[in-house]
């Protein structure tokens, strides 16, 4: 801080190092791990979030991704698709003492605007601790058009339309020892996402999509890819240089 005092995690109020727990099952009967042209996944993850500071609540975090893969033209031309649900449970309410947002001092307390606006920070703060977090969208894998973690609530509902073009492969084959031939390629893809979020799973968790769309391409060498999404909304467009495909 200003005095030069050192702060870190522990004396600032929050968990040094938090554990966070993950428990998963997949089912995966596609053609490759890596790059997918045929087939389908289903994976199911509960995530178990510890509190950071008192006024955070501890919650779990359970996702639904499903992706499918219909290959055409030799499987030089690939329609992906992709469902992904989100949801929340808290386990434990933060805690946000009141007593820590009145303004006492006699400065602070001359000021009409300086309890208003504690105020309001308090009954957010309040609110934001009876709520989980759900994953959010925007950002490299989902909504590619917004900013990282644009929208976020207590449920995410998230769905993409994706079309991914070989352009170009080549393989060498040899064999020397762990090593068993070289393979590289170069796709084209466009891309399709609609989004939402919602403190439910109400009506509103299947209305009020938000659209995003772009161009991409991937270069791909062996197991490793590298893409380049070019996402455009209506907010904004963003560039994803990032590895592995989103879904």
């Amino acid at each position: 801080d200003y005095d030069e005092n050192f702060i870190n995690a522990g004396n600032a109020g929050m968990t040094d190092n938090p554990i966070v727990d993950r428990y998963g099952v997949l089912v995966d009967d596609t053609d490759s791990r890596r790059d997918p042209r045929i087939g389908y996944r289903i994976q199911l993850d509960r995530w178990d979030w510890p509190r950071r500071i008192k006024e955070e609540p501890s919650f779990y975090q359970y996702d639904l991704d499903i992706a499918g893969y219909i290959p055409f033209q030799n499987k030089k031309l690939v329609f992906a698709f992709n469902q992904f649900i989100s949801s929340s449970r808290v386990k434990q309410e933060g805690t946000v003492n009141q007593e820590e947002w009145i303004c006492g001092s006699a400065e602070t307390a001359a000021n009409p605007y300086c309890q208003s606006l504690a105020n309001q920070i308090y009954e957010r703060l309040l609110d934001e601790s009876k709520k989980g977090k759900a994953t959010s969208l925007g950002g490299r894998d989902r909504m590619r058009g917004y900013r990282e973690q644009r929208f976020f609530d207590e449920n995410t509902n998230y769905r993409a339309l994706e079309f991914r073009w070989y352009v170009n492969e080549t393989t060498v084959d040899f064999d020397f020892f762990v090593e068993k031939g070289i393979f590289t390629g170069f796709q084209l893809a466009a891309f399709f996402e609609q989004g939402t979020v919602a403190p439910d799973m109400g009506s509103q968790f299947w209305k009020n999509f938000k659209n995003s769309y772009g161009l991409a391409s991937r270069f791909l060498f062996n197991s490793a890819i590298i893409r380049a999404d070019f996402g455009f909304s209506d907010e904004s467009s963003e560039l994803t240089i990032w590895y592995g495909y989103p879904f």
